[in-house]
């Protein structure tokens, strides 16, 4: 068996970080031969940086702390759990920059998907760029992401050193890629690891837990601008509930028509996505779940004036721009051609399968 390694966000207290995760060791382990590992690494910078997120934007001060602290010791139990069942073990060593350099040796490691070498989230921490595997050809990607354009271009020298060490190099988004072909070789562009997975083997994994009733899912990872709106007036309109994840949006929590779910876990993250009427997201991995399980999903595209690039270039992949509000035509029924994007998605899907299997196969056993 080929020992392959993977790097990446799995240990962040986020759906689409965990489950990106979990997505990407399953399909590695689908190929014959391979037994893929996720690196128990913590980036201590990045635990930094969502600490002091959580500082600025909700912990006003002691009494609001005294409140959300059962909110907080839930949610943390609820992703710990599901970490440790599906994606590293208690036993496994863990590690950090300072002993990740201890770490044993493996057939291939790659790093990625998720943002892990957005500058802003993992600070000066390297570790993601592979820098403690010595030889070339081990050094691989999947599907990483830079996390926006601005971040690329500011810290592109830097980018670009570190990638001049990988034997390939994967992307998520075609950031970069200009720049990226003109220094070290033309880049593959990747599809995110939650779309590797069939929409059915997703109800699978979630058990597909029903919610009883019909609902309007509101999930935002950014402070929406205008989507709560339009969430609220289809409510009133179809006479659903909304349905609202904790994540931002907290004006929607106070309004009669809103369901607060306080917290869910992975999976039930999954199974209520896939049971919704309509899905109102800022979200990459909401975007990317609604194409899966093909529910009727709006999104959002500037949050506080800033392009995000992410979901952009996922709605240009499966041309489904018009489900952005800002080139809404106030249509709600309009539907969505289906067998185009899954027709797009399964030749995306082979195409990722194919580097996967390429590169695990091509690596030289110990």
């Amino acid at each position: 068996m080929k020992k392959i390694a993977i790097i990446t966000f799995h240990r962040a207290h986020n759906y689409g970080a965990v489950l990106q995760s979990y997505a990407l060791k399953r399909a590695i382990n689908s190929i014959d031969g391979c037994d893929a590992e996720i690196v128990d690494y913590l980036n201590v910078e990045w635990a930094g940086w969502h600490r002091k997120l959580i500082d600025l934007t909700f912990i006003k001060h002691i009494m609001k702390s005294f409140f959300l602290f059962p909110f907080f010791k839930r949610k943390n139990r609820v992703f710990s759990n599901f970490i440790n069942a599906y994606l590293v073990g208690e036993s496994q060593k863990k590690y950090d920059s300072k002993i990740i350099i201890e770490y044993g040796d493996a057939d291939l490691f790659i790093a990625g998907s998720d943002q892990i070498w957005n500058h802003a989230i993992k600070g000066s921490d390297n570790t993601y760029f592979l820098n403690f595997v010595a030889e070339k050809s081990k050094k691989y990607s999947y599907a990483a992401s830079f996390g926006d354009e601005e971040g690329f271009y500011a810290n592109e020298g830097e980018c670009i050193s570190h990638l001049s060490t990988f034997a390939e190099v994967s992307l998520r988004e075609p950031i970069g890629y200009r720049e990226l072909t003109k220094q070290i070789g033309k880049p593959h562009v990747h599809i995110d690891p939650t779309l590797l997975l069939s929409a059915g083997e997703w109800r699978d994994f979630a058990k597909n837990r029903e919610m009883g009733e019909k609902y309007i899912l509101f999930y935002t990872v950014f402070p929406p601008d205008k989507l709560g709106e339009y969430a609220k007036f289809l409510s009133r309109q179809l006479k659903l509930k909304v349905l609202v994840l904790p994540a931002g949006a907290r004006s929607l929590l106070k309004k009669p028509f809103c369901k607060k779910i306080p917290v869910a876990s992975p999976c039930e993250f999954v199974s209520i996505i896939a049971n919704a009427e309509y899905v109102f997201t800022t979200s990459f991995h909401g975007v990317a779940f609604s194409i899966l399980f093909r529910r009727k999903f709006f999104t959002e595209l500037k949050n506080k004036g800033k392009l995000n690039c992410r979901v952009d270039n996922l709605l240009k992949l499966f041309e489904l721009k018009d489900r952005a509000i800002e080139y809404f035509n106030g249509d709600f029924n309009k539907g969505i051609d289906w067998e185009a994007v899954e027709a797009k998605l399964s030749d995306e899907r082979k195409k990722s399968f194919d580097y996967l299997e390429r590169i695990c196969g091509s690596s030289v056993l110990s």
